[in-house]
């Protein structure tokens, strides 16, 4: 469950509590009870709390509402940004024998997925993008947060699985490593492409073995640097319950 799902279940009990609290006042407060000012002064008192708290957490809430759709918002911009590199790194890989042109088709409809599958099936389709014009063999995706080094997502296209060999040297850490210092990417006999922006703690990291010295040349470079932005900004906003509020989600 998300933050902004706890504090909305949280918010749903304390307003049903104060509704039946406002409720209720006017009948367990009886001259009786030895009250310290008259029943009227008391109840008034104790409503004007109530009320209050009620406004405090209502307004809590809509602030944090604000301020995730204000991230999505961000997010989307971002991620037309993204889109738009992406294609312009695609101009300049006329030399693959890739059909460039399907290849543009399918980023300009790609929609930010709204079920596990569908985000499973997109990023299947962009790493076998990569795989054809790498020309490699396997390509993988690993999603970290950088702050927990905690795997977030991994999905590998290939015509064969990853070895337990190279799985113990792509370690969190050293993949982590490299997103800080900066550095160009390559651990083991893997190239690492990552996304750049510092605005969240998710990263996207693409991984494509060392077989091809076409991986060395901008062109190809820039193109894979480019989708590991866009899988990183598409993942934040699957993961982000209000993207949909927004209709130009689909390019």
């Amino acid at each position: 469950m998300s933050k902004l799902q706890k504090i909305k279940v949280v918010f749903w009990i304390i307003f049903f509590f104060l509704f039946i609290s406002i409720l209720v006042t006017p009948f367990i407060i009886r001259d009786e009870n030895k009250l310290l000012f008259s029943e009227e002064a008391t109840e008034t008192a104790l409503l004007l709390v109530e009320l209050t708290l009620l406004f405090l957490i209502s307004r809590y809430y809509s602030r944090e509402v604000d301020k995730k759709e204000a991230e999505a918002f961000w997010l989307n911009s971002k991620l037309k940004d993204k889109e738009k590199e992406l294609l312009s790194a695609l101009e300049h890989l006329g030399k693959v024998n890739v059909q460039i042109s399907m290849i543009r088709e399918l980023y300009e409809k790609m929609e930010v997925p709204t079920t596990k599958s569908r985000l499973r099936q997109i990023i299947n389709e962009t790493l076998s993008i990569i795989k054809s014009v790498t020309q490699e063999d396997q390509v993988w995706l690993r999603i970290i947060d950088i702050d927990s080094g905690r795997t977030l997502k991994e999905q590998q296209v290939g015509d064969s699985p990853i070895d337990s060999a190279d799985l113990k040297k792509l370690s969190n850490k050293k993949l982590i490593r490299l997103f800080k210092k900066k550095e160009k990417g390559k651990v083991g006999s893997y190239h690492i492409f990552y996304s750049e922006g510092d605005n969240f703690s998710v990263k996207a990291f693409i991984m494509v073995p060392d077989k091809k010295a076409s991986l060395n040349q901008g062109a190809e470079r820039n193109f894979l640097k480019a989708v590991a932005n866009e899988c990183e900004i598409i993942f934040l906003l699957f993961t982000s319950q209000y993207y949909k509020h927004y209709p130009n989600n689909k390019k």
